[in-house]
């Protein structure tokens, strides 16, 4: 009877072309879909497999909630390309207040400074070809997106430079030229904070004392401290320092044990700080090894460093004696050049510590592109990677031409800067006198093409009522 069974079952795959159990087998691995991508050429199934790709595009740069200052800063319209504002710097001075009965009181002049920033320019070009707007994409209209991508581009760049923005990152020219100069830059809030004001941490993490420290030198000059904005290792630096390691939140219902805690103030006896970790404060910027421009500047010909010498250097409570490696770029408006090593690397020996070197730049012998300014990477003691510590304006942009730099050890590599200070209209805004706006450009070939721009300036208009805290360890 079996045999009988097995014969028909043969019998009825033959009635369908098929010999054998093999050529079912074959016919059964040319329709599997498969999991290689359809290409020209290719058999079986996988020809016929559309591919899936998720509607939606996933964003793996930053998005508008990273920008954390740009969300909280005040901003107000600007009226001109030149904004003027007046500083009350006194009321009077400290003559006697008190008088007899009947008697006329001194006269006292209040002191202004009229001070002034520049509105500057910021933009980018986006273009779409006419046929991509027509297909079927898998994330929706192209131009939209190109546009949101666009406004992304600009607030990181607006958030960068709302910290270390520097109008003075220009070629300055000649020592017998007096005219005035200005980069494309407008100043932030590193530059415009008071000299005075200035909490240096040689490396160490901040602690709730620091926070009280930087809080009463912004209470001491009539400042109502309300924020902080620092590094994400600096948040967790502090967070680790002051939550001990063994704490946990007591467990609610069947949620289990919640371990751990993310710290959003701090808490001063001159009033409470909001936390803001802020991704552009992170010391994730290193010596670039390419230029990030076609148009950047030729990299620097040298760097090189003259014996130690003199009674600047700060060493012994900024890394110690030890090998420091350094690095240069040049930079313009337009982006940046490959970074190049310093001839030999800077030692610093026992009696060398309060010793300064100075660095000498030169730019390349044939100039196409010049430079404005140039990034120095350094990196901590002993250390390889190379973080950036200082931005030197151009002394010459000249073939061959030189700049110098005194290195003291100030800055350290592998460190970060805070900012600590009252968030209010009365001590700072971005003056705008253009906000985002689209605009189009002519239609020259089968393509859209548009900008998107913007223009304005920031004011830190008291400038004692922020605090700078340089070195701070992640």
């Amino acid at each position: 009877m079996d045999d009988i069974i097995g014969m028909a079952q043969y019998e009825d795959i033959h009635t369908l072309g098929i010999s054998n159990m093999r050529e079912v087998e074959d016919l059964n691995k040319a329709l599997e879909a498969g999991h290689t991508n359809p290409v020209a050429g290719t058999g079986g199934g996988s020809a016929l497999r559309v591919e899936s790709l998720e509607a939606s595009l996933k964003v793996l740069t930053h998005q508008a909630k990273h920008c954390a200052f740009w969300q909280k800063v005040p901003k107000l319209p600007a009226y001109s390309t030149v904004e003027e504002y007046n500083q009350l710097a006194g009321v009077g001075g400290d003559s006697g207040a008190f008088l007899p009965e009947g008697t006329l009181p001194e006269t006292e002049d209040s002191s202004y400074n009229r001070a002034v920033e520049l509105v500057k320019f910021m933009g980018t070009t986006r273009s779409v070809s006419h046929p991509m707007t027509l297909v079927r994409t898998s994330i929706g209209d192209v131009i939209a997106q190109e546009n949101t991508n666009g406004i992304l581009w600009i607030l990181k760049n607006l958030e960068r430079y709302l910290f270390e923005g520097n109008a003075d990152m220009c070629y300055l020219g000649s020592a017998t030229d007096s005219t005035h100069r200005e980069g494309v830059e407008f100043n932030g809030l590193g530059k415009q904070i008071d000299t005075g004001n200035i909490l240096d941490l040689k490396g160490a993490a901040l602690s709730e004392a620091n926070f009280d420290t930087a809080a009463q030198m912004v209470a001491s000059n009539y400042g109502i401290p309300t924020d902080v904005f620092y590094s994400f290792g600096a948040h967790e630096a502090f967070c680790k320092g002051v939550i001990p390691a063994e704490r946990i939140n007591m467990p609610t219902g069947a949620d289990g044990i919640t371990v751990g805690t993310n710290i959003s103030g701090v808490n001063t006896p001159f009033g409470r700080m909001n936390l803001n970790p802020d991704v552009f404060l992170n010391t994730n910027r290193i010596a670039p090894t390419a230029a990030t421009s076609t148009k950047a500047p030729e990299a620097p010909a040298s760097l090189g460093a003259a014996a130690m010498a003199g009674a600047t250097g700060v060493w012994a409570t900024h890394g110690g004696a030890g090998t420091y490696g350094y690095s240069v770029s040049a930079v313009n408006r337009y982006g940046e050049s490959a970074a190049v090593a310093i001839t030999s690397a800077l030692v610093v020996g026992a009696d060398d510590l309060a010793k300064a070197s100075l660095f000498t730049i030169t730019n390349a012998a044939s100039i196409t592109n010049a430079p404005e300014s140039y990034n120095l990477y350094k990196t901590a003691v002993n250390g390889t990677v190379k973080y950036l510590v200082a931005r030197i304006a151009a002394s010459s942009i000249a073939g061959s031409g030189t700049t110098t730099y005194s290195e003291t050890g100030a800055v350290m590599g592998n460190t970060s800067t805070a900012f600590i200070g009252e968030m209010t209209p009365q001590v700072l805004a971005v003056k705008q006198l253009a906000p985002l706006m689209k605009m189009d450009l002519a239609t020259l070939a089968p393509s859209i093409r548009w900008m998107i721009l913007c223009y304005l300036t920031f004011i830190l208009y008291a400038p004692k009522k922020w605090v700078k805290c340089i070195n701070v360890g992640q």
